[in-house]
């Protein structure tokens, strides 16, 4: 069994595809699309690689925003059960570092199954129940990110987001509600990302991903499954406050098929239901959006998609699919 029969890790199956780049056994540099068979959080076995390689060789390998260096470890023998297969193992283990998140419980009955999803997305959850737990955690705790359920005690909730603040007035703070039009509008000025409690787990990790990161340097099955592509166009953003329509400018930064970053010359709020319209340069059509500010870091905003309709979706599709996704390495992104 070899290398195969001392795995310290369990592996899941998991088909994911994988733009992998390196140097074959003749010293060619290649970059090409493959998949995985199985993963671990620091490896995984790859299949449809054209390109062969040798153990000992050093691959990158990126699915959607993760990449990494690997080590190949063995490469299937023809014939064999694993021919055409590659295992491979992240040679990065230095950079492997959990990110800390606060997750601060309101009245939240699902405390257990998000500590518990965050945890398995790689980072190192801290709870608190009250806000003087909290705030304790704030100034004692190495934290990248607050996480805050609602509702609380009437005025808790402002009390409690003021103080962090000008405890930390970096740190980001997401916001999980069932009710997001009763959450103070002087508590969510200091939001960063809102989160509705009905929405999946998942949600929740693409929220903290949009502020600090990935959990941890490698983290297979909970990468982004759309990609990102940098676009460039002039974008404006619609929101309606009272019954009154309001219209910021702005130029986007990236775009993919569920939603699109920029940023906005306005003070929008996250959880605020928007209008995106831009025009790209393959469409002459202005494309109209429905959307919710999804997270926010200055004036750098980062607008989910609601409920878009195909018509629009298609030119966004098109775009992108001849666009390398950001972060791919630089030798692809420089093919015609």
């Amino acid at each position: 069994m070899g290398l195969m029969g001392h795995r310290r890790e369990e592996r899941v199956p998991l088909r994911l595809p994988a733009t992998v780049w390196g140097t074959d056994g003749a010293g060619r540099p290649f970059v090409e699309r493959a998949h995985t068979v199985d993963i671990s959080s620091m490896g995984a076995r790859l299949e449809g690689l054209s390109h062969p390689v040798l153990p000992g060789a050093v691959l990158g390998v990126q699915h959607g925003a993760a990449a990494a260096r690997f080590r190949v470890l063995w490469v299937g023998e023809p014939g064999s059960a694993r021919a055409g297969q590659v295992g491979i193992r992240c040679v990065e283990v230095g950079r492997y570092v959990k990110k800390s998140l606060l997750y601060v419980n309101g009245h939240d009955s699902q405390t257990a199954v998000r500590c518990s999803f965050l945890d398995a997305s790689g980072y190192n959850v801290f709870t608190a129940a009250s806000p003087e737990e909290a705030l304790d955690h704030v100034d004692n705790s190495s934290l990248d990110a607050v996480v805050l359920t609602h509702p609380w005690e009437e005025g808790d909730l402002e009390v409690l987001v003021g103080r962090i603040k000008r405890r930390k007035p970096d740190l980001p703070i997401v916001l999980v509600s069932a009710q997001p039009r009763r959450v103070p509008e002087t508590a969510m000025q200091f939001v960063n990302a809102f989160v509705h409690k009905g929405e999946a787990p998942t949600k929740l990790v693409d929220a903290l991903e949009g502020l600090i990161g990935p959990g941890a340097q490698l983290k297979w099955p909970l990468t982004r499954s759309h990609q990102r592509h940098a676009v460039v166009v002039p974008l404006s953003v619609k929101v309606v406050r009272s019954g009154v329509a309001a219209f910021f400018p702005g130029l986007s930064t990236d775009l993919s098929d569920c939603g699109v970053g920029g940023k906005v010359e306005g003070a929008l709020l996250p959880g605020e239901m928007v209008t995106v319209q831009f025009t790209l340069p393959t469409a002459p059509q202005p494309l109209f959006l429905h959307a919710t500010v999804r997270h926010r870091d200055g004036r750098l905003y980062g607008f989910e998609f609601v409920e878009p309709a195909p018509e629009a979706l298609q030119p966004i599709r098109a775009l992108c699919e001849v666009l390398p996704p950001l972060d791919l390495p630089r030798e692809e992104q420089r093919k015609p």
